[in-house]
């Protein structure tokens, strides 16, 4: 019974990622890639598919737009006209947002500048700073990771995130959670809605708001993060347990086998994390249209985001561990299985704690078990399958 549910699950992850592939290569046919500056009116697409810009030079959204998009620009992102759908813009500039908008993601490595109307949820990841101009409408909800937010006009929505400092100089009706070291308000300046604050800065004071004091490592911290960190250690270690008696060990060393023979293990996780994003954007347009549709492809993305990102250690680990294995297949003398894992779970889980490439790190073993996953399920059983020798595990 719990083999058939397997095997059951099994099909339905594999027939979910052919689907993923398939939607990514079909999402971005309309793609476009200029040298120079991108301008929209100069544009003749029909934009009838989710589409792709990508210019060396700044990008001007100069014409309205109703259709879901990418923009990447090594330099910076303008919107001046209306923008409706959900509007993805990666930047190494700063990226404005001068007219409205209604779903956007932001990912610069400058500023981000909204002064227009944000009818719906704008989320930003950048390196400098956010500013809400004089004269912005902000109806919907913001979700900010920056070095600086700076509120300079009215918001109506709640606003998540995490800015080491925030200046607050005008009235935000919503509920505001943030993580940050500093806060400033002016006279101008109030939240209506609940305010809290989870901050390592102790001398912190805020009138009005609920702050939640995250002690430092340096104040005895060390006995937390131990714990932590053997806890981990542990969970992965019972997962990948319950995996060697559920998954017999021909398996697993077939499984290292042909991830070794695949050889796309990078290319198929990245195709594959653009087929979950995109699920997740298709699915909130299609609510719209199909709304059980549309929900369930939301539902299937957010899940695969979960799964792998839960995962994604045992997953990497076990087939990196049967590869190496199986090149020692020959040797006389043979690596300890179990010492092997232990050994992988301890130096991931401690480079994942170390600020900046530990968040790297992270995002590059879920693009790798993504991949792993997708390589396998993808992988064509041949003659080399009936060759795989099982190491012996002491």
């Amino acid at each position: 019974m719990l083999k058939n549910r397997l095997r059951i699950l099994l099909t339905l992850i594999v027939v979910f990622t052919l689907s993923l592939n398939i939607v990514s290569a079909a999402s971005l046919i309309d793609t476009q890639r200029v040298t120079d500056v991108y301008k929209m009116s100069d544009d003749t697409s029909e934009f009838k598919v989710p589409f792709l810009r990508i210019a060396k030079g700044r990008i001007e959204i100069d014409k309205e737009l109703s259709q879901d998009g990418i923009f990447v620009s090594q330099s910076g992102i303008t919107l001046t006209k209306p923008a409706t759908g959900v509007q993805l813009y990666y930047s190494q500039d700063t990226v404005r947002l001068n007219s409205d908008s209604e779903y956007s993601a932001i990912a610069s490595a400058g500023n981000v500048i909204i002064s227009g109307i944000v009818e719906k949820t704008t989320a930003i990841y950048c390196q400098g700073e956010v500013t809400i101009d004089e004269g912005a409408n902000v109806k919907g909800n913001l979700i900010v990771y920056s070095a600086k937010l700076n509120i300079n006009s009215k918001v109506d929505g709640n606003i998540i995130g995490v800015v080491p400092t925030l200046n607050i100089n005008n009235e935000v009706t919503g509920n505001v959670r943030v993580r940050t070291e500093e806060v400033n308000i002016t006279e101008t300046g109030k939240v209506i809605g609940d305010f809290v604050i989870s901050t390592y800065n102790s001398n912190l004071k805020v009138e009005g708001a609920t702050i939640d004091l995250i002690k430092n490592a340096s104040e005895g911290g060390f006995k937390a993060f131990f714990f932590e960190f053997a806890k981990a250690i542990i969970v992965d270690m019972i997962i990948y347990l319950l995996l060697l008696i559920l998954i017999k060990k021909e398996r697993l060393a077939l499984m290292g086998n042909r991830i070794n023979q695949g050889r796309r293990v990078l290319i198929n996780g990245l195709l594959s994390f653009l087929g979950i994003i995109m699920s997740i954007v298709f699915g909130i347009v299609l609510v719209i249209l199909l709304p059980k549709l549309g929900i369930a492809s939301v539902t299937f993305g957010i899940a695969s985001l979960i799964i792998f990102t839960l995962l994604k250690n045992i997953i990497v680990v076990t087939f990196v561990t049967e590869i190496a294995l199986s090149k020692y297949s020959d040797a006389k003398a043979q690596p300890n299985r179990i010492f092997t894992v232990i050994v992988s779970f301890v130096i991931i889980n401690l480079i994942s704690r170390i600020p900046f490439i530990g968040g790297l790190l992270n995002i590059f073993l879920f693009i790798m078990a993504v991949g792993m996953f997708t390589t396998f399920c993808l992988g064509k059983k041949g003659k080399e399958d009936k060759k795989v020798e099982v190491v012996n595990v002491k």
